[in-house]
């Protein structure tokens, strides 16, 4: 996945003029892009998990559930929260993250949330809805890429028993 994206991130921080700063990883300002193309290829390699982008913010301000308390995204090794997007499904039991590595974190985590964990969602599901709308035109593009080189073909085998 990431040796899909890497190539690709340039040309976005390029057309949104991102200028990445000197020392930090390729990802930088990417995980929105990213999730939304994570979430494309799950569902389509594995169709029967009810997939979602999920996000978190440490500031307050109107996308951020207020019950859900103000230190929301991925908190970094030194204790910092980041704005972020990830990929969780319907039950909250997975997480799947592609650019973690911009706060110091792996490059690719894919991990069970069991307990306390480096991510905390607290952004109103409608504002992640409106945040990914932006990203999704782009995902949908280099998922139609992703598809004809990398596609696991999951998705496409035979059911054990065909429906009445």
């Amino acid at each position: 996945m990431r040796s899909f994206l890497e190539p690709r991130w340039p040309d976005v921080h390029k057309g949104n003029s991102i200028e990445v700063p000197t020392g930090m990883p390729p990802s930088y300002e990417m995980c929105r892009l990213s999730t939304a193309f994570l979430k494309a290829v799950l569902e389509q390699e594995l169709p029967e998990v009810e997939w979602q982008c999920v996000g978190g913010s440490p500031e307050l301000d109107e996308d951020v559930n207020p019950e859900a308390g103000r230190n929301g995204g991925y908190r970094s090794r030194i204790g910092l929260w980041h704005a972020h997007y990830w990929v969780t499904d319907g039950d909250y039991s997975i997480i799947a993250d592609v650019t973690s590595d911009q706060f110091g974190g792996d490059p690719v985590t894919v991990k069970l949330d069991d307990g306390p964990t480096e991510y905390r969602e607290n952004y109103f599901e409608g504002a992640v809805e409106t945040h990914m709308r932006d990203a999704e035109w782009r995902a949908a593009a280099w998922m139609q890429e992703w598809v004809v080189d990398h596609a696991l073909g999951w998705s496409s085998a035979e059911p054990a028993h065909k429906p009445a």
